[in-house]
């Protein structure tokens, strides 16, 4: 533990005499207690914040932090132009929802201006964050249960093997050794779902190359330019069929000619010809 300069023991005396006063009065002691944990201010005496909040003043952790976010959603509200004087305290609901959230703040501004009362425009903005929050695991769960069809047979075998597992552990209590084997099976059969994962993903690798110069000509001007690539390639084809057949129909029309001169010259047909030059090997 280090000691405390005198300005640091000069705060901290001003912010335990506002908590002295009443811890009811949450707006001031949650300021007090956030200099205090910010500041370090409770070093000299203790090792941490929640320590001292719990020696000093007999709060645990959860309620030091409900009495901070209470004074932080109060000051915001404040520096943006909200008259809460009239109002009553924020509850710790009300100001774990509202606090770090500036757009939640301003829609409390934009009520009170609007005439409502700022209790009423700060019950009203938390419970459309809490209907949103609704709506967004609705949609969340959704989606997930869409991706689970697009799962492999092997992924989703194992997911319901896990939940039935689960299920048992929950109604027999299984053991701390019988869990761990159970834990070391799930990650070995991951890793096997895993390697076959990967050996799928290498083949659709390999597949998508095969088209990547249909990707860039779809992207260039869609199906007509892809079509028009597949056609210009066919032609290419054909042409490169019909080059190598003309040449081979040459070959063929040389070799006899050739064959037709060597038995002419009193040659039978075991003997060779050189087919470039035209002459025949003696000997």
């Amino acid at each position: 533990m280090s000691g405390l300069s005198k300005t640091e023991v000069g705060r901290l005396a001003v912010c335990e005499g506002i908590i002295s006063r009443g811890v009811t009065v949450f707006i001031e002691v949650g300021k007090a207690l956030t200099e205090i944990r910010d500041g370090k201010l409770y070093r000299a005496t203790h090792k941490t914040f929640e320590a001292y909040c719990k020696e000093r003043w007999e709060i645990g952790r959860s309620r030091a932090y409900e009495l901070i976010d209470q004074a932080k959603v109060t000051s915001a509200l404040e520096s943006v132009g909200v008259d809460l004087s009239a109002a009553a305290d924020i509850s710790k609901r009300e100001a774990r929802v509202l606090k770090d959230d500036p757009v939640a703040l301003e829609a409390v501004k934009e009520r009170v201006a609007a005439g409502e009362q700022p209790n009423e425009a700060i019950g009203a903005v938390v419970e459309a964050k809490k209907a949103a929050k609704v709506d967004q695991q609705a949609e969340f769960d959704r989606q997930r249960e869409e991706a689970r069809t697009d799962l492999s047979d092997d992924v989703k075998a194992y997911e319901a093997r896990k939940v039935e597992a689960v299920a048992k552990r929950g109604s027999s209590k299984e053991d701390d050794a019988e869990r761990i084997a159970f834990l070391l099976s799930e990650i070995e059969e991951l890793r096997n779902i895993n390697e076959d994962q990967k050996a799928e993903i290498d083949q659709l690798r390999e597949t998508l190359t095969k088209y990547d110069d249909m990707v860039v000509e779809y992207e260039r001007g869609g199906f007509e330019e892809v079509v028009e690539g597949l056609r210009e390639r066919i032609a290419n084809l054909q042409r490169q069929v019909e080059r190598e057949s003309e040449e081979k129909v040459r070959n063929l029309r040389s070799a006899e000619y050739w064959k037709k001169k060597a038995i002419e010259a009193g040659a039978n047909d075991d003997i060779v010809i050189d087919r470039k030059t035209g002459e025949v090997p003696r000997g």
